[in-house]
């Protein structure tokens, strides 16, 4: 698993949701350089969940963390939580032991990034093979338990057409905290409302432990999960 953390320290991005000036910049996804314009032309199709207007974002590069959570080194399914699903129903963690599991932290009201990371795990699901995908879960907990509420997360799931292969997890603020931190997932509130966080998708194990950790916007970082998932 260090070995893994160690590959995986390239710099995963800290997605800044904050609304700013237009600027000439670009934005990088694993060496690929996507124009501002382009990634707005991305979110237009579809990815947008509801919100008007689309800010721009500074992406502030973020590695992951030299020495990895103790906790990764076991099952991520030993931290606790009161947790409920889309549905308001209480949720164990434990109970997405038994299939591979991909992860992802994001919040509603994210304008573009998370638009993005919700947009690769449905290609992740699409590229997979009917066997692998019927063993797959895919596990999406929101940063924002105040904004989030079960009901919100399960319109959001049905914006982006999840099935029942998909959960989506609501809890404290504390808790989310640690799950986050657990999985070397950083993030920290802004102004207005926005939330500026770590942009990367995970793998979990059949026991919860996770074995990739990918760019959750770029296509290289889609492939590297199915490629984890098919192991």
């Amino acid at each position: 698993m260090k070995k893994l953390i160690l590959a995986s320290s390239i710099a995963l991005l800290l997605s800044a949701c904050q609304q700013t000036e237009q600027k000439a910049d670009q934005t990088t996804h694993d060496g690929e350089v996507v124009s501002t314009e382009h990634a707005h032309e991305h979110a237009a199709h579809g990815d947008a969940h509801g919100h008007d207007g689309h800010g721009h974002h500074e992406h502030v590069e973020l590695p992951v963390a030299d020495t990895p959570a103790p906790a990764l080194e076991e099952s991520v399914y030993l931290v606790e939580g009161d947790w409920k699903d889309q549905d308001g129903n209480a949720f164990d963690l434990n109970s997405l032991a038994g299939q591979k599991q991909v992860v992802a932290f994001i919040f509603t009201n994210c304008k573009e990034v998370c638009p993005f990371m919700m947009r690769s795990m449905k290609n992740i699901q699409d590229k997979l093979p009917e066997e692998v995908r019927a063993n797959t879960g895919f596990l999406v907990v929101s940063f924002d338990p105040e904004r989030d509420p079960p009901a919100v997360l399960k319109n959001f799931g049905e914006h982006y057409k999840a099935d029942e292969h998909w959960t989506f997890l609501n809890g404290s603020d504390d808790d989310v905290r640690t799950l986050a931190n657990t999985m070397n997932i950083r993030y920290q509130h802004a102004e207005g409302g926005m939330i500026n966080h770590s942009n990367a998708i995970m793998v979990l194990d059949e026991h919860g432990k996770m074995i990739e950790q990918a760019n959750g916007t770029s296509t290289a970082g889609e492939d590297a999960v199915v490629a984890a998932l098919k192991q």
